[in-house]
């Protein structure tokens, strides 16, 4: 492989094909970069709905046993208490572990959102 001088590699590495292959390259990386942030925003719209719908549940819940304190009844399924609590602990693990995902994934206005959801179900024991 001949040795260019540097005469010519300055020329080569300012001619038009030089300039061109720069700017393809330049447009495929801010190009990937729009993606990227596409596909995390998409993520992040996605656990926003996810926690959404386990607020949701949480509100339903806490209303349910809200009812049933309020009426004096017993929830089906639970026999002498006035709620499941493997339910209501299971309810907080999978809350949990979305306030978990959301912080690590910087969306600290989810997490705190779900811990209150959380605080809210524990403190109406």
């Amino acid at each position: 492989m001949p040795k260019w001088s540097k005469e010519d590699v300055n020329v080569f590495n300012r001619s038009e094909v030089m300039r061109e292959y720069e700017k393809l390259l330049i447009n495929s990386a801010l190009t990937m970069e729009k993606l990227i942030k596409l596909s995390q925003e998409k993520k992040l719209d996605e656990t926003n709905a996810e926690l959404d719908s386990a607020i949701e549940k949480a509100e339903k819940l806490k209303g349910l046993l809200g009812n049933a304190a309020e009426d004096g009844e017993v929830l089906p399924g639970a026999e002498d208490s006035k709620e499941d609590p493997q339910a209501k602990e299971d309810m907080i693990n999978d809350l949990t572990a979305l306030a978990r995902e959301a912080a690590e994934e910087g969306n600290y206005k989810v997490a705190y959102k779900i811990e209150r959801a959380i605080t809210e179900i524990l403190e109406g024991e």
